[in-house]
């Protein structure tokens, strides 16, 4: 989500320097233009609703990863010196290494401001999460404003019991709607995911960290699927899959004749050219999915946040995809599933604002 918005904010302010500080394997990414850079960080794996390990430096202690990542993102700011820092779902950072830095942003005399998700978890964890990480405290002494990239519409972020004066800081934005594609493209990866076939039918698993279940069943019924759909099935399991789940998924793939990758090139117009969309109801995901109109049909995760439950149920009253609750997930529903989904067609117009990177871009390039 940072990187979507300060990319277009580096185009809206020509003249500005961004450093994205990031826990995740970022990509040497062709739009990293000119005046933008990334640190990457030690990452953290949360194994839990609230807890949180070393994800490759299984030897380190939380409190001294912690602390060496702490000690990394107060040496930027301290250096770099920025106007606006923007902290993307923990306010506070993980175990609070985020305070340091926002102490030297605010004595530099640089702001703040939480961005997050549309939907975080249930309420009453989110409360409790709240309370242990201090975050409405974080909040109030650190943070100019706090954006959401959603709507009201589809999640009221005040159900998480933001106190008065910060819901006077909160601003919708509305979902990060992505770019049109041009039509070429799109016809270019419609041919190569089709294969010579009637459709195309595209899974993925978004990063690929808790895709196993979801993209092992649509490999496993892939066959099936195949034939009755009349379509050719492209698996994507996302970069950040474990080596043992890859493995198993690959011979799987390899016993049933599936196409399965661990990332694809041109994604995006991969997924704006597919007949069918299956996959998770992640934030990404989802949007990638409502910007490009294609049927989907989401299986959502259930733990170890209900986030994505809560947003495919509510994308599927809607109207907008199919909700396949993971309880049922085997073979012979999702094919079932993914018939009646592809059956159904492009789904209605969406119906709440979608155009949240400009939205946030003109709220920051505003506060600079």
């Amino acid at each position: 989500r940072n990187f979507l918005i300060a990319r277009a904010l580096r185009e809206a302010v020509p003249g500005a320097d961004i450093i994205l500080v990031t826990g995740s394997p970022f990509p040497q990414d062709p739009a990293l233009e000119e005046g933008m850079d990334y640190v990457r960080l030690p990452a953290f794996l949360r194994d839990g609703t609230n807890h949180w390990s070393p994800k490759q430096l299984r030897g380190f202690a939380f409190d001294d990863l912690t602390s060496l990542r702490a000690d990394t993102i107060h040496s930027v700011i301290r250096r770099f010196r920025p106007s606006l820092l923007v902290a993307d779902h923990l306010p506070a950072g993980v175990g609070g290494e985020l305070l340091p830095a926002l102490e030297c942003l605010r004595e530099s005399g640089g702001r703040a401001v939480a961005g997050f998700r549309d939907i975080l978890d249930t309420a009453d964890r989110v409360r409790q999460t709240w309370h242990e990480n201090r975050t409405v405290f974080v909040l109030r002494e650190y943070y100019a404003k706090t954006l959401v990239y959603g709507s009201p519409e589809v999640f009221d972020f005040r159900q998480y019991d933001l106190p008065p004066d910060l819901q006077t800081t909160l601003v919708y934005c509305g979902y990060l709607g992505r770019p049109a594609i041009p039509s070429e493209a799109v016809e270019e990866a419609r041919a190569l995911l089709r294969g010579g076939r009637e459709r195309g039918v595209l899974a993925c698993a978004g990063g690929g960290i808790d895709g196993l279940e979801v993209i092992k069943a649509a490999v496993t019924a892939g066959p099936q699927l195949e034939y009755c759909l009349r379509a050719r099935l492209v698996a994507v399991t996302g970069p950040l899959m474990s080596p043992t789940d890859w493995r198993e998924l690959r011979t799987i793939a390899h016993r049933r004749r599936i196409d399965v990758r661990q990332r694809i090139d041109a994604f995006p117009a991969h997924v704006a050219a597919s007949d069918l969309l299956i996959g998770m109801c992640g934030y990404n995901t989802a949007c990638e999915a409502l910007s490009y109109g294609i049927p989907f049909l989401s299986v959502p995760r259930a733990e170890p946040s209900t986030e994505q439950l809560i947003r495919a149920r509510a994308f599927s009253k809607l109207g907008l995809l199919t909700c396949l609750e993971p309880d049922r997930l085997a073979g012979e529903t999702l094919v079932e599933a993914a018939m009646a989904t592809l059956a159904e067609g492009p789904r209605g117009q969406v119906q709440f604002p979608m155009d949240g990177i400009a939205r946030a871009r003109d709220i920051l390039r505003d506060m600079l």
